[in-house]
């Protein structure tokens, strides 16, 4: 049976609506919902993360996943300081404590997933903007789409070896 991203994101999505606490592992990412309802995705290796559901309401979030790569609008960079989640909205870098969030299991799966992913893996991550033209936003899009590609190959590699 093969597990798709958009399938946990549904799954976290309704868990949220309906006020379940609930939080997954799926290859690089990390899902979970509130008992608030509210649910978010994070990718663990470049830190990236997207609000799902806020106040027990789906939110569009554009992720186009297909069987070679995975491609998510990524709204937020998150780091975990002093057991406290830090979001910075790519939209105005204004950094904010996310308030509603399972912290210590969120830092157990980020722990376990870095455990999964090699070193030189994750070394291997790197946006190559050197020859780039366009504006600034182009640049960016296509950077994330180099990594959402690397991400792709982990997650179709980790998927693999579950079946």
């Amino acid at each position: 049976m093969k597990i798709s991203l958009m399938s946990a994101v549904e799954s976290i999505s309704l868990a949220a609506r309906e006020g379940k606490a609930i939080l997954k592992e799926l290859g690089v990412f990390v899902l979970f919902s509130t008992a608030d309802g509210n649910g978010w995705l994070f990718e663990v290796t470049q830190a990236d993360c997207v609000q799902l559901v806020r106040d027990k309401e789906i939110l569009s979030v554009p992720i186009d996943e297909n069987p070679q790569t995975i491609e998510i609008e990524w709204s937020h960079t998150f780091e975990i300081v002093n057991k406290e989640v830090l979001l910075t909205p790519y939209r105005d870098r204004v950094t904010e404590k996310l308030e509603d969030c399972p912290v210590k299991e969120l830092s157990a799966s980020i722990r376990r997933i870095k455990k999964k992913v090699p070193p030189e893996m994750l070394k291997e991550i790197h946006i190559d903007a050197s020859g780039s033209k366009g504006t600034p936003e182009q640049v960016i899009a296509q950077g994330k789409q180099q990594v959402d590609a690397l991400v792709a190959s982990l997650y179709s590699n980790d998927s693999a070896g579950a079946a």
